[in-house]
Order: C-alpha cells, then sequence, then structure tokens
C-alpha cells in the first residue's frame, strides 16, 4: 500500500475463473492475491482518471 491511509476492508463476490486468473498472476509475479488484486485496480483507476471529473 501506499502508505499515506491506513487500508480499508472490501469483501467482494468474484466468478471463480477470475479469482483462479489473478491467483495465477499473483503467483507468477510473486505477489500475494491481495497485492495482485491493488495492482489490477491501480491499474484500472489510473487508466480512467478523469473520466467522471465536471
Amino acid at each position: 500500500m501506499d502508505g499515506k491511509q491506513p487500508p480499508t476492508n472490501i469483501t467482494i463476490r468474484i466468478p471463480a475463473e477470475i479469482a483462479e486468473h489473478l491467483r495465477r498472476l499473483a503467483r507468477e509475479h510473486d505477489r500475494s492475491l491481495n497485492g495482485e488484486i491493488v495492482r489490477a485496480l491501480r491499474e484500472y483507476t489510473e487508466k480512467h482518471k478523469g473520466e467522471n471529473e465536471k
């Protein structure tokens, strides 16, 4: 995490095939599953930054 704010716990439900794919990616990238999900969400949010700003 970035160390600026305490982490927020969120519970989500995702399809089993996506979860398995994330687990494989995490192993390949030598990360925890949580770390892989955070990385994916960071990439997604960076890509879509500014879309909802008026």
